[in-house]
């Protein structure tokens, strides 16, 4: 029985169907066929959904479950030692550390963390990975409408962890891997683990910002960067642990970039290995390294080192919901069950009900029957005579679709003042205060009269202010198109709850008939 393997990469979704620990069939869905454009009114998950379907029926990969790999974009990995400490505290000081690494709330999470204690420091090593709430429900839905179960769902890196073992890479001590892909440009990850345990780990974009141009990236270039990153890494990894030495690296990528990594690892005199999965994986050498991943996610592990598991917490958190929400129902029921009144109670109120409706049929007659007098007295249109030629006929409908056009027309002359009143309180300066404003509009102009205080405890601020409002009104588009002609008709001064400030009043005015002059003229 075969099973796929889905991984969720910058670059887009990569299938890979196993049977018997070969790949036998992989797809690909681009990421571009999937992006969402502003103006776009299709969801992406809608798109997903859709190209997922495609893809299944192109490549008759018939799946009813799925292992699924998830890129570092996704998902929230953190490392960190605290000190030894009881079972029963260990979960308070964890979720007290996180909070320093991750910018919002733990509850918006679905978390995990392992524990691990190291004997030569005394300190418990703490691995915690979350995923938003949110996007795991993405997921869930996603592979819901496809009738597809998730079976499993973790971090890419750790899945080319497995790779790496299944490979028969020597993963000993403390051992470092990166797994980069220089032609496709998917994410790379640079991870440290101690006896498969992660230490440190980092996800690397080789090329940002130049996946939205027309140039292919040089390779040249990208060994460069990759270099440039796996030193950054080690750096960072060497301050944060400082006992804990590397001692071997382990790439997972392109034969022609191994050369180039290799000159430049031996200068940092670090142990490396290339490790060629192509032997494993069974389809020739394999080069793509989001392929590889939703490869390796399928790959099962008879004492796995990395223990958690962020589905079980989806599941158990989704599962006391609907107990809670069980148990809430119930209590409703109950209760409402008790309030249940006595049958002379019904009876009274199914008689003020009906009393309530009776009053409103008499309340309404009488107006019935005006409106049918107001409908008999209306006149009578004229019929159209039968016997009218087709050029009578055709001239007729000309003057019925002219007093249409007509109709339209004076519709759409008409002044609408919300663009222009919507932009006062956007364009009000700090210490000005509106109190009340009028408007007064005919067929001849229309007029805004805005009346406010202003408080600066300076009049020639207060003067300025004034200024700048006006000016802003004016530089306004919407505001100035309903009225070109605005100025300050007074400025007062005024004692209000002990503060001196200055009463205005500024009018704007837009001359109808001067403009539709003008828009006559040729």
């Amino acid at each position: 029985m075969s099973s796929l393997g889905v991984y969720f990469g910058p670059q887009g979704i990569y299938l890979a169907e196993i049977k018997g620990k070969k790949l036998v069939n992989s797809a690909q869905i681009p990421a571009a066929a999937f992006a969402v454009a502003p103006d776009d009114k299709v969801p992406e998950e809608v798109k997903i959904v859709a190209l997922f379907k495609e893809e299944l029926r192109k490549a008759k990969i018939e799946a009813k479950e799925v292992y699924l790999a998830l890129s570092g974009s996704d998902l929230i990995m953190r490392t960190f030692e605290i000190p030894a400490l009881p079972a029963n505290e260990l979960p308070q000081a964890i979720n007290f550390e996180i909070k320093k690494y991750i910018p919002f709330k733990v509850e918006d999470l679905i978390s995990d963390y392992q524990v691990e204690f190291d004997k030569t420091s005394n300190k418990n090593s703490i691995l915690f990975i979350g995923i938003k709430k949110e996007l795991i429900e993405k997921y869930m839905s996603i592979f819901r409408q496809l009738d597809i179960k998730i079976v499993s769902l973790e971090y890419a890196a750790f899945s080319i962890l497995k790779l790496i073992n299944l490979c028969g890479a020597p993963v000993k001590g403390v051992t470092a891997f990166v797994d980069a892909d220089i032609e496709l440009n998917d994410e790379a990850n640079f991870t440290v683990v101690e006896n498969n345990f992660p230490l440190f780990g980092r996800d690397i974009k080789l090329s940002p910002g130049l996946e939205a141009q027309a140039a292919k990236p040089e390779a040249g270039m990208l060994i460069e960067k990759l270099n440039t990153e796996i030193r950054i890494s080690l750096d960072y990894y060497n301050r944060k642990f400082i006992h804990k030495k590397i001692n071997r690296l382990l790439l997972i990528s392109n034969k022609d970039a191994s050369s180039s990594v290799e000159a430049f690892l031996k200068d940092l005199n670090l142990a490396f290995t290339f490790v060629d999965p192509s032997g494993v994986v069974g389809k020739g050498p394999v080069v793509e390294l989001g392929l590889l991943k939703a490869f390796s996610c399928t790959i099962p592990q008879a004492k796995p080192a990395v223990k958690i598991n962020l589905l079980a917490i989806w599941s158990k958190l989704r599962s006391k919901q609907q107990r809670d929400f069980g148990v809430v129902a119930e209590e409703v029921k109950t209760a409402l069950t008790g309030l249940l009144p006595e049958r002379k109670f019904l009876i009274i109120a199914g008689l003020i009900i009906c009393a309530g409706v009776a009053a409103g049929i008499l309340r309404k007659m009488p107006l019935q029957q005006e409106i049918n007098q107001i409908i008999a007295r209306r006149p009578q249109g004229t019929s159209v005579n039968a016997r009218l030629s087709l050029s009578e006929l055709q001239q007729l409908e000309k003057k019925t679709e002219q007093q249409f056009s007509d109709l339209n027309n004076l519709v759409k002359k008409q002044l609408y003042f919300t663009p222009g009143l919507s932009a006062i309180p956007q364009l009000l300066p700090p210490g000005v205060w509106l109190e009340r404003f009028s408007l007064s509009y005919n067929n001849k102009d229309s007029k805004l009269e805005l009346q406010g205080n202003v408080f600066l405890n300076n009049s020639q601020r207060e003067a300025e202010a004034l200024e700048s409002f006006i000016s802003a009104l004016k530089s306004d588009a919407n505001f100035s198109k309903m009225f070109p002609v605005i100025q300050i008709d007074s400025m007062n001064t005024v004692d209000i709850l002990d503060k001196t400030g200055t009463h205005f009043n500024i009018s704007g005015v837009k001359q109808q008939k001067m403009e539709r002059e003008d828009e006559s003229q040729p």
